[in-house]
């Protein structure tokens, strides 16, 4: 078995700045009592993982919410109802599941030689051009890959059994909200530079967690692409976006 990458060093954070979490951890520190903004993160960007509410805890920092024994027994019981936005989601994704075969494949690449370029990238441009995240480098990984298998950038009509190609690259970027999942669109990806493609993705992830993306900004991908690294996870299968084929 491969030996763990050595944890990052804790990044400074600004007391005003918010605390870079994913929702999971968010609602795990929600359920221990702990406010994020006291959570020294080790993660990429100073980002604050389930290991850092833990060392917390072990700390003596916080105290367990109340109730919050894994040994005491529990009878509560929540209704949450589906509705609006997350109901419509919900159904998407279920007729996406019974409408089109899902296939993974899964393949491992060490991406040490391009975290040091984007880590290089950042030192020598990134106060005047912004700062790069690996995202922008997939996207580009993925329209470079496109050119070699052009039938995965396409849409299927199963009515018509016709599939639509394009050459085109519209892809869309999986982006978790208040409401649920939203997949904004980055345009015509083969066309812009990493830095083009940092920072269209950083404004429509900001407005479709903001509940401001338009209806144009939502549509149109011709793939999409899914990035869950910052949970730590290792293999997941998302759902396809219907009628992309990928």
């Amino acid at each position: 078995m491969a030996p763990r990458p050595a944890p990052q060093a804790p990044v400074a954070r600004d007391p005003d700045q918010r605390p870079l979490a994913s929702p999971a951890v968010r609602k795990h520190a929600l359920d221990l009592g702990i406010q994020l903004r006291l959570v020294q993160g080790s993660g990429p960007a100073g980002r604050i993982l389930h290991e850092d509410l833990e060392a917390y805890l072990a700390q003596g920092s916080a105290t367990p919410a109340k109730g919050g024994s894994g040994y005491a027994e529990r009878h509560d019981e929540q209704q949450i109802p589906v509705i609006g936005m997350r109901r419509k989601i919900a159904q998407r994704m279920q007729e996406a599941t019974q409408r089109a075969a899902h296939f993974s494949y899964v393949e491992e690449i060490d991406v040490t030689a391009l975290e040091e370029l984007r880590v290089h990238l950042n030192e020598k441009h990134g106060a005047h051009r912004g700062k790069l995240t690996l995202l922008p480098f997939l996207v580009r990984a993925l329209v470079v890959a496109l050119r070699d298998f052009p039938q995965m950038n396409a849409r299927y009509d199963d009515e018509a059994q016709v599939i639509h190609r394009s050459g085109a690259v519209h892809v869309g970027i999986a982006t978790q909200s208040d409401v649920g999942l939203m997949v904004p669109v980055v345009r015509h990806a083969e066309a812009r530079s990493l830095w083009d493609s940092a920072a269209e993705i950083s404004r429509l992830a900001t407005a479709a967690r903001n509940g401001k993306a338009s209806r144009d900004e939502l549509s149109g991908s011709t793939i999409t692409l899914t990035s869950l690294g910052a949970l730590g996870g290792i293999v997941s299968t998302p759902v396809l976006n219907l009628p992309e084929v990928a």
